[in-house]
C-alpha cells in the first residue's frame, strides 16, 4: 500500500500529522 492510499482511507491520520506538526512548532 502507498502513503496515498493510506491518507486517502484513513483522512484522519492526514490530520493526526497535521496537528503534530503545528504543535511541535509551536513547542
Amino acid at each position: 500500500a502507498t502513503t496515498r492510499e493510506i491518507l486517502s482511507q484513513c483522512p484522519s491520520v492526514q490530520s493526526h500529522i497535521t496537528e503534530a506538526l503545528f504543535s511541535s512548532r509551536s513547542s
